[in-house]
């Protein structure tokens, strides 16, 4: 099958399964579920032909991301290349296991490692103060807008190490990501 008849099937799948919804909502006594998040129906109303355009939108943005996915695995790929040859890399991730981590901070003197975790305890309370929340509002006309924070499951963090290597550039980007 083409990929435009693959898409447009999927557009009278999910098209059929929002009436369904519909239908069932209504025999249960229940109201229908008006709409897909953004749509024109979201204001109250909106045809099928509506619902097309925008199952059409939603597959369009889901292959652009999918194409993006794709360039960002390459370019990682690049990067772990770089790292080795570059960094002198030799495990498979640059994820720093936390036997090292560990290994590496018992061999901090004392009064710098108190001066770290004290930077580092300062750092993370501002961060938290400046957490963004998840909100939800309803207009006059009833349009529901909003925002959803989702927190990443994992992040990387460039450091630069060089000559002078900063523990402040490694503190002040890690841990706001936490």
């Amino acid at each position: 099958m083409t990929r435009k008849k693959d898409n447009k099937r999927k557009i009278e799948i999910a098209v059929e399964d929002k009436r369904q919804r519909g239908a069932h909502a209504e025999d249960a006594g229940a109201p229908a579920d008006e709409t897909l998040p953004g749509s024109t129906a979201e204001a109250g109303g909106g045809t099928e032909e509506d619902w097309k355009m925008k199952a059409a939108e939603y597959l369009e943005l889901a292959q652009r991301k999918e194409a993006e996915l794709r360039n960002l695995r390459k370019r990682m790929e690049q990067d772990m290349a770089d790292a080795r040859r570059f960094d002198g890399l030799t495990r498979d991730s640059v994820r720093v296991p936390v036997a090292e981590l560990a290994d590496a901070s018992g061999r901090l003197d004392p009064e710098f490692r108190r001066s770290l975790d004290t930077a580092s305890a300062q750092v993370r309370k501002f961060a938290r103060l400046q957490m963004p929340q998840s909100w939800m509002k309803t207009t006059e006309r009833g349009v529901r807008l909003g925002q959803i924070v989702r927190p990443l499951e994992s992040v990387a963090a460039y450091v630069p190490g060089g000559r002078y290597p900063l523990p402040s550039t490694l503190i002040m980007t890690v841990i706001p990501a936490q």
